[in-house]
């Protein structure tokens, strides 16, 4: 049996938008031909508001709290902790690339979204981007953003060679272009529940082991046209709060085969993808759709399905009532394919897996 408070109390994810067209080689969105869907604002805004509603009232003040508010049994009601906890407005997709239409005729951008988050949910938006690929609005977006930073809980700019337009002329110019909207933000601490130590602007870069310094070259120039001096550019690729490098995993792509990436790390176990990540994130996790289904993925395997079935699917429901049955099956929160033995543990120990 699936409630609302259990979702509520495992959710991670409210969507303004879902899937992607951008492309990257090391997403396992790569090769999914699904339009990209966007919730209209007033759809989102009304669903944020019952979440929020609904998350205030499962977690009173009064309600005693736990030590580790990133991992909790479903249903354990843990103060206000649970409301510090991101909800992501996306999975697999670049939140900026959310863009509806208002009744008006304006257009509302990922910015109208933070100032939901920060409205109803109290915290600052969690974007995680490729950047503005020179799009106006996505840049003024940026822009917009940095300008009322309390509406960023945290800001991510990846840069990869497994990006479609890493060989295009205008990559380094695009991304110095963002790189210098965004530095002001190196200055601000992340109000991000889970990296409340790392700073709110961070550049994120993406590459195999054998293109590590070729991409580090690149990222260099990338600052330095961004405004660095050449020294500061080498030192902030020395310190990881600024420009973390990251190994691309092998994620898959959409259709279930490997990465494409060449050089990609295996973190296959058993036929299986697992990268377990137990101090920062909850292994499972509830999402509601752009059109208010409900899924459940499993963070640790980056997989994910729909509640119910194709023809009955599952629905955050317009007015949540805590108590209120979602579904009765005894598998509605389970993933599938979930890793045999030790790994089904959420605390099993990481070691195990060190090759992930």
């Amino acid at each position: 049996m699936l409630t609302v408070a259990d979702i509520v109390a495992n959710l991670g994810f409210v969507l303004a938008i879902d899937h992607c067209a951008r492309g990257c080689l090391h997403c396992p969105a790569f090769g999914d031909r699904t339009p990209v869907q966007r919730a209209p604002l007033a759809d989102l805004a009304r669903r944020v508001a019952s979440v929020a509603a609904a998350r205030r009232s499962l977690t009173p003040h009064d309600a005693p709290t736990v030590d580790h508010p990133i991992d909790r049994p479903v249903g354990t009601r843990v103060g206000r902790l649970i409301d510090r906890r991101v909800v992501h407005c996306w999975r697999i997709s670049d939140p900026l690339d959310y863009a509806t239409r208002l009744p008006s005729g304006g257009v509302a951008t990922c910015v109208d979204v933070a100032r939901l988050w920060r409205e109803h949910l109290g915290q600052g938006l969690y974007v995680v981007t490729n950047g503005s690929e020179g799009a106006p609005a996505a840049g003024r977006a940026l822009a917009d953003l940095v300008a009322a930073p309390d509406l960023v809980s945290q800001m991510k700019l990846t840069v990869t060679h497994a990006d479609r337009s890493w060989d295009s002329p205008r990559y380094v110019a695009d991304m110095a272009r963002d790189v210098a909207v965004l530095a002001p933000l190196w200055d601000l601490r992340a109000t991000r529940a889970e990296d409340e130590n790392g700073r709110r602007f961070r550049i994120n870069v993406k590459t195999t082991a054998a293109r590590r310094a070729e991409v580090r070259t690149l990222v260099v120039a990338v600052l330095v046209r961004a405004g660095l001096s050449r020294s500061a550019a080498q030192a902030a690729c020395d310190d990881g709060s600024m420009v973390r490098f990251k190994p691309i995993y092998d994620l898959g792509n959409a259709t279930g085969a490997p990465s494409p990436v060449d050089g990609a790390v295996n973190i296959g176990t058993g036929g299986q993808r697992y990268k377990p990540t137990t101090t920062t994130r909850k292994r499972i996790q509830y999402g509601i759709r752009p059109d208010g289904r409900l899924f459940v993925v499993d963070m640790f395997a980056f997989t994910e399905h729909d509640l119910g079935t194709p023809d009955t699917p599952v629905f955050w429901p317009t007015e949540a009532d805590l108590d209120m049955v979602l579904s009765t099956d005894p598998t509605a929160g389970q993933t599938a394919g979930l890793p045999v033995g030790p790994a089904t543990d959420p605390h099993a120990d990481p070691e195990a897996y060190a090759h992930a």
